[in-house]
């Protein structure tokens, strides 16, 4: 593979150890750039016993500010590990794929809940997906789950693109945290960030802050390469965008070329619907010649969209262009932002609506793309309201588009990557040097702010952090409460605002009257399940009616038919008028590819639930984090091994709890009470004697029904109780041979481990019920220790001592101290821990 120039020097600066700040042109090979070292560290490394010391993590989570972006390069690269395979005798496909039911590369956004834990070796997601998730209020699992994902991003290596685009509202949200989490992380992951549309002081500065090497194009040779011959200009309109002035163009340009192939992109959903009806409309009219004519916006399903996006890389697309020359039939696609970045398409001429100008270079990426073409940028002042007053240029700052407008030339003028870094320089330095001095003067503010969340996992502080207008994901159904009760985020929906459905309340209440529905949205609500189920049975929900005060902070709810409606032309769109037909349209489940579905549970022996959780973390668990754990041992100055031998720890004694007379107690009770209702198919087996696993029943219901009947109907709690019996050995252990000097510093390693006991079915667990021991509990215990390749005497010091119900002695559960020494690591190490004994958990149970 022949590399450009700033290929070559991204690849050089990973394999020396740096991070990167990347700069290059739209079209010119940043994705395959940030891409190709994680690629050769997974050629060198994967599947091999050093992967601590490959030049990065053997995970990689791609970030980009949109999902069709995340979407695209799904598409482009899930051929790499197919040839990896091939090439190289690894085993991508069948350890993922067909063990874990993951796909590779997977693809997580907030319609495409793929790899919702993020265990795929390479995920595509959305900066709100993965800032969530480190963030520990992830919005791909429910609240039981919260620290599950932190130590998927903290310990992978991080692509963070077209930044510019991260959500920055008030000088807060997505960007900020970015930064945050980066200095946070300095030592622990590596990253590349970058966009086409850095300002010339942003790039600078970033360079300094995160302390990275700034990789940019200087070079005039490299830069003429880039372009091949490329072509475009710009020009500012002097009245908004109409169905007229695009046909009138389209007709002069297929005069003098013969074809025509034009792009026009609206700042929101609703003006592209009603520009493609004024379009769609004029063009039925026999006068006009034959044209091809798509929409394209956010809301549409996932099928659909994928369909009409290779559709119009088939119109629009690099084998359409032959030496500048335009193949195609005349064709008019009306997009929004989606068309600004993750397609791989060209026009002749781009009609926009005026945005910041980063936006505009954008979308000016998707015009004279290839090699040699020429192509003319028209930007439009936005339309004006009822009143004569200036549109709102929402989703967009008006001060930037005012700016922006500002700095374009009214006749059109040259517009190539000098031409578009000198605009950016007007537009943005000022934005840019005020958002950099508010990072510096509030990042300690911030970083409060993300220990808050690490500690409560509440998602108040979610727009803060994030995005200050959350996306809510709408779902049309007309009995959600019954028909969605389990994954309910494989469902197709429809992302918008909040501010959306609230503008459009009073006109859905009003349609709602009119026809006598008995709810207008209903919301989906976790009900969670006991500490028994939580790895055997899918998390059940419920969907609860909502009133218009309640709708800025719901993330999925669901609308009936009568109120909203899709098809595939137009997309979704909600029915706000009394006399609309009602749709037909119902949401329907996206299938996951996954061999490893929910099934009952099956009794297990503790020693054989253990081994289980060891051969998981054996098979995939331990590669896939060592060189996480490899960083942390060097940042807090531990032995090698250390955090290996603190999971086997965690892996042995993570439900102690359940050999407590009232766990066994019960299990045995219900297992009795399965052979009276379902037959002696549910006797106990034989070398069960130490139940860890009880059977269960299909289906949910019927199995909630059975334990009603038994007092209590859900089994003691164990996982506190094993964190208190167990913390004096995993002490022990951990300090044992260390100087005094050392025992403070391996003490974090310590409470790590017991903490990641305690919540490894609910990340708040800071409690213990009374408990009760079988002192011949400890044969099972020392079983379970030679499974996990630890010495079995360790179980002659767990405590076994009966107690009344307490709490679990805050020394012994990690809490996030961000500001204090070595505290990010030691934050990072305690959802390391936590994250290995739950993944392994999950896995064991699916019989991996």
């Amino acid at each position: 593979m022949q590399l450009r120039h700033f290929q070559h020097a991204v690849l050089d600066a990973i394999q020396g150890g740096r991070n990167v700040i990347l700069q290059a042109p739209t079209g010119s090979g940043k994705t395959l750039a940030a891409l190709l070292p994680f690629f050769q560290a997974l050629d060198r490394a994967w599947g091999k016993p050093n992967a601590e010391d490959a030049i990065l993590p053997l995970t990689c989570r791609y970030a980009v500010p949109m999902r069709v972006l995340a979407n695209q390069f799904h598409r482009e690269y899930r051929d790499w590990f197919q040839k990896l395979d091939q090439k190289r005798g690894t085993d991508f496909e069948r350890t993922y794929q067909e063990k874990l039911g993951i796909s590779v590369p997977a693809l997580q956004t907030g319609e495409t809940a793929a790899d919702p834990l993020f265990e795929s070796p390479l995920t595509f997601c959305t900066i709100d997906q993965l800032l969530a998730s480190v963030l520990s209020v992830p919005y791909s699992v429910g609240k039981r789950q919260a620290n599950l994902n932190v130590a998927a991003v903290a310990g992978s290596y991080l692509i963070l693109d077209e930044f510019h685009l991260y959500p920055l509202d008030h000088q807060q949200g997505a960007r900020m945290t970015t930064l945050a989490l980066l200095r946070l992380l300095r030592g622990v992951s590596r990253f590349v960030l970058m966009t086409a549309t850095f300002s010339t002081h942003l790039l600078r500065e970033l360079g300094q802050l995160l302390d990275a090497e700034v990789i940019t194009i200087t070079d005039d040779a490299e830069l003429a390469e880039i372009m091949t011959g490329r072509q475009r200009t710009i020009q500012m309109l002097d009245a908004p965008l109409d169905a007229t002035t695009i046909l009138t163009a389209q007709r002069e340009l297929r005069e003098r070329e013969g074809r025509a192939a034009t792009l026009v992109v609206c700042n929101t959903v609703a003006r592209a619907q009603a520009m493609y009806g004024e379009l769609r409309a004029a063009l039925s009219n026999s006068a006009h010649a034959p044209t091809r004519l798509m929409l394209l916006h956010s809301r549409y399903t996932s099928g659909d969209r994928a369909w009409k996006s290779q559709l119009l890389e088939d119109w629009l697309g690099a084998g359409q262009w032959q030496d500048g020359q335009y193949l195609g039939e005349d064709t008019i696609v009306v997009g929004t932002q989606v068309v600004e970045v993750g397609l791989n398409i060209s026009a002749h001429q781009l009609f926009t609506e005026i945005a910041p100008a980063n936006s505009l270079i954008q979308r000016a990426g998707r015009c004279a793309r290839f090699a040699r073409q020429q192509g003319h940028v028209f930007v439009a002042p936005l339309p004006l309201t009822a009143e004569g007053q200036p549109g709102s240029p929402l989703p967009y700052d008006r001060h930037i588009c005012d700016l922006t407008q500002a700095n374009l030339p009214i006749d059109q003028q040259p517009f190539g990557f000098r031409e578009e870094q000198t605009l950016i320089d007007a537009v943005h330095t000022a934005e840019d040097r005020r958002m950099l001095e508010t990072f510096q003067q509030s990042e300690l503010q911030i970083q409060d702010a993300i220990q808050e969340v690490l500690t409560t996992h509440d998602t108040g502080r979610n727009g803060e952090l994030i995005r200050d207008v959350r996306a809510v994901t709408v779902v049309i159904h007309p009995e959600p409460q019954t028909a969605i009760t389990t994954r309910p985020y494989e469902w197709e929906g429809f992302s918008m605002q909040p501010g959306t459905l609230i503008g459009a309340w009073d006109a859905l209440d009003r349609r709602a009257d009119v026809l006598n529905l008995d709810w207008r949205i209903r919301s989906l609500v976790d009900a969670g399940v006991d500490e028994e189920s939580d790895n055997s049975r899918e998390p059940h929900y419920s969907w609860a009616i909502v009133q218009k005060a309640q709708l800025s902070s719901l993330t999925r709810v669901a609308l009936p038919p009568d109120l909203a409606a899709y098809d595939a032309d137009v997309g979704f769109r909600l029915l706000l008028d009394l006399d609309a037909p009602s749709g037909t349209y119902v949401s329907q489940q996206i299938k996951r590819d996954s061999p490893h579905a929910y099934m009952p549970r099956r009794q297990a022996s503790y020693v054989t639930h253990i081994s289980g959780l060891m051969a998981a973390y054996r098979y995939s668990v331990r590669q896939d984090m060592a060189w996480l754990f490899a960083r942390l041992e060097d940042r807090l100055g531990y032995q090698r091994g250390s955090i290996d031998q603190a999971i086997r720890l965690a892996i042995a004694c993570h439900d102690i709890g359940k050999l407590s007379r009232g766990w066994q107690r019960w299990a045995r009770d219900w297992q009795d009470l399965l052979i009276r209702e379902e037959g002696m198919g549910y006797a106990i087996k034989a070398g069960n004697a130490w139940l860890a696993k009880t059977d269960g029943v299909d289906p949910y219901a019927h199995e909630m029904e059975l334990k009603r009947q038994l007092v209590p109907s859900r089994p003691p709690h164990h996982a506190g109780e094993s964190a208190i019996a167990s913390a004096q050995a995993i002490g022990m252990r951990v300090l044992t041979g260390k100087e005094p000097q050392d025992a403070g510093r391996y003490f974090a390693l310590v409470s790590a481990t017991i903490s990641a006991i305690a919540r490894h079915h609910s990340p708040l667990t800071a409690s213990f019920e009374a408990v009760q021991w079988n002192a011949e509990a400890r044969t099972a215990i020392a079983a379970a220790l030679q499974a996990c390749d630890l010495d079995p005497a360790i179980a002659t010091t767990i405590d076994l001592t009966a107690r009344q119900p307490g709490l679990i002695n805050p020394e012994y559960l990690a809490t996030p101290l961000l500001r204090a020494e070595q505290g990010a690591e030691q934050t990072w190490l305690a959802y390391a821990i936590v994250r290995a004994l739950r993944l392994c958990d999950q896995r064991a149970e699916r019989g991996l």
